[in-house]
């Protein structure tokens, strides 16, 4: 019965770890933003923005975030299955590996639908933050597989 109930809660713990870790990371440099719609409030919904830094620091800061996201999700999940005493299974490291791969190759999907000319730095940071991201995301599967 804790086999079958370990994957559904270590899915949501990695959402949730990933969530917390980012904000850690951006509350306190004052990179976080929250925006709420003046009419309607909350109930209207609300919007999170994460300012990029810019300059020579922007590859460091790259590396920093997407290092504690996959912190915060490859850690929540360990999390769950070390609460079950069981050991990080290989399926559910992929799966979440996979997930953030998919998370950052839509950025790079949605630059390549837009409809104006981008400048080519822009591409370029942004197959940088996909070939990162997915080292980062499966080098750090392959860590906690091994805790």
């Amino acid at each position: 019965m804790r086999v079958i109930l370990v994957y559904p809660l270590a899915l949501v713990a990695a959402v949730a770890g990933a969530l917390l870790a980012i904000f850690l990371l951006t509350w306190p440099l004052g990179l976080f933003g929250l925006g709420v719609p003046k009419e309607g409030g909350w109930r209207r919904g609300f919007i999170v923005s994460i300012r990029e830094v810019e300059g020579r620091w922007w590859l460091v800061w790259l590396l920093v975030r997407l290092l504690a996201r996959a912190f915060g999700v490859f850690g929540a999940a360990w999390l769950v299955f070390a609460i079950f005493r069981l050991p990080m299974a290989p399926t559910c490291a992929i799966v979440l590996g996979v997930a953030l791969a998919a998370k950052d190759y839509s950025g790079l999907w949605i630059l390549n639908r837009a409809p104006i000319e981008l400048p080519p730095g822009l591409r370029a940071r942004s197959i940088v933050r996909l070939l990162a991201g997915i080292s980062v995301s499966f080098a750090l599967a392959f860590l906690f597989l091994r805790l």
